[in-house]
This record gives structure tokens, sequence and C-alpha cells, in this order.
């Protein structure tokens, strides 16, 4: 029987700002367009498992249908997510993907609130 050992994930959650406006929160997009001027700060516990080949982050908009939101799979346990939306809610999970493509359940959710 083969083990996998699941990530010990904990989501941290947080908004970051790249010009440095306001208390952590990122002012970056021109006035006039519709897109999101926050990124959310994903951060997580590493997973302890041997042939661990990365993870992938998962979001959901009410916490029941989730979609994939990195292209490859994340090396670090760091992820920002800059494709947000103002006023909406978004729910946060991560499953760590083991070298022969075996990808663990999902971490405890986390939600974030966009101002």
């Amino acid at each position: 029987m083969r083990r996998f050992l699941f990530p010990s994930l904990l989501l941290l959650l947080g908004l970051s700002s790249a010009c440095g406006a306001g208390a952590g929160i990122k002012n970056s997009t021109p006035s006039g367009t519709t897109t999101a001027d926050h990124v959310v700060d994903l951060s997580w516990n590493s997973s302890t498992s041997n042939d661990l080949a990365g993870y992938n982050v998962y979001r959901s908009p009410d916490g029941n249908n989730w979609n994939k939101i990195n292209i490859s799979l994340v090396g670090s346990t760091i992820y920002d997510d800059s494709t947000v939306i103002n006023g909406d809610t978004y729910f946060y999970a991560v499953t760590a993907v083991d070298l022969e493509g075996i990808e663990s359940s999902k971490s405890a959710v986390a939600k974030a609130s966009i101002p």
C-alpha cells in the first residue's frame, strides 16, 4: 500500500500592495478600469511528503464549485492571485501533488473578501 503524506496546509490570506498604498491593499489599476486593484496573497505550510512535485491552488466563488487557478504546479508555498474582482468573495484551497501525479485532498478552506 502506497502512503501519500498530505500537506499540513494552513492557508494564510492577505491583501498586498504593489504601490505601498493603504494598509496592505494594492491600488495598481488605473481608474476607470473594471479589473480588481487587489492581490490575494496565499501561503501555506509545506507538505512532508518525500516525493512532492508541487501544489495546485483552487478558488471558488461559493466554497463548493472549485477551479484550479495555477497553470502549472506551484513549486513554493506562496501564490498570489491577481485575478480577483473588487467587491467579490473567494474561497481558496490547496492540494499537494506527488511525482506520480497523485493529488491530495483539498486543504482547509480559506475565505477572502475583496474590498
